[in-house]
């Protein structure tokens, strides 16, 4: 969801700052979704082939980073391994055969290839193997890279999380879940630490106050943590963002840091113009 989140961002703020570009390059945003006319003849089976080949390796690396860690955590013997690692084969599997027909669809859809109408016939996929395209450039021979993710992360793969259950015994299970608890608690504390610094940085904090602060967060986020999240130390970014940017926090801030902080957000919501990086070698 955090990574949709920053796309749809990224996505608004070049379409609202470089639109004469992109649309000189062939490529436009319509509320049916973007359209890619600018790529020339592109090769759809290459296009295809090189997205496939780059995200079977991007899933076989996080999926068995997963598994050594999970092995490691709970002692598995030779046999619950092979499990998992059986298991990886097949979700993979099933995910880049969704994620195939999928591009597919966008290839046609988005203008990018010329292809019969069946070539971008909707199907219905799993909402676990929806597939996100967010980016596309020339990768040559006529191929194009097409930037993408999956909405719901293979470690949070419904059938990911029942091969678990089916192979760990019931007490290595929990054990499994208290650990995902206590590495997303850690995911969330760096980012109320980095809240607060961030905070700090603006309006001087005293260290009473960033104490009362750190309670106060972490009381009022606590319900937040459970076995699938924060899953990222993104992620408990944005779950400390969306509950305490706008909140006043008058309880602990003094009147005077209060009408800093609105109107230090006020001012930089009314910018509008060009932005640069000054040269730092003057």
């Amino acid at each position: 969801m955090l990574k949709r989140s920053l796309i749809i961002g990224l996505l608004s703020l070049a379409s609202s700052l470089a639109a004469d570009s992109a649309g000189g390059q062939g490529v436009s945003v319509t509320r049916d979704g973007p359209v890619l006319s600018g790529f020339g003849e592109v090769d759809l089976e290459k296009t295809v082939e090189l997205w496939q080949e780059s995200e079977i390796a991007d899933i076989e690396r996080t999926m068995q980073l997963q598994v050594d860690q999970i092995i490691s955590v709970l002692q598995l013997d030779e046999n619950e391994s092979r499990r998992l690692q059986v298991a990886v084969k097949g979700i993979t599997a099933e995910r880049i055969e969704s994620g195939v027909q999928q591009i597919r669809r966008f290839a046609v859809k988005s203008q990018l290839v010329n292809a019969p109408e069946d070539e971008g016939e909707d199907f219905e996929f799993e909402p676990h193997n929806r597939l996100q395209v967010y980016g596309a450039g020339r990768a040559g021979d006529q191929a194009v890279r097409l930037q993408t993710y999956f909405e719901t992360p293979l470690t949070e793969h419904p059938l990911w999380m029942r091969t678990l259950q089916n192979t760990l015994s019931e007490e290595k299970f929990e054990r499994y879940q208290q650990y995902r608890v206590a590495r997303h608690q850690a995911h969330l504390d760096a980012a109320i630490q980095a809240w607060i610094a961030d905070l700090d940085s603006q309006l001087f904090l005293s260290t009473e106050q960033a104490d009362q602060l750190r309670t106060l967060m972490s009381d009022q986020l606590s319900a937040r943590v459970t076995p699938d999240g924060p899953a990222s130390l993104p992620g408990a970014r944005e779950v400390v963002s969306m509950e305490f940017d706008n909140n006043s926090l008058e309880t602990v801030l003094s009147e005077a840091q209060i009408e800093h902080r609105r109107e230090t957000f006020e001012r930089n919501n009314l910018r509008t113009g060009v932005i640069w990086t000054p040269n730092q070698d003057n």
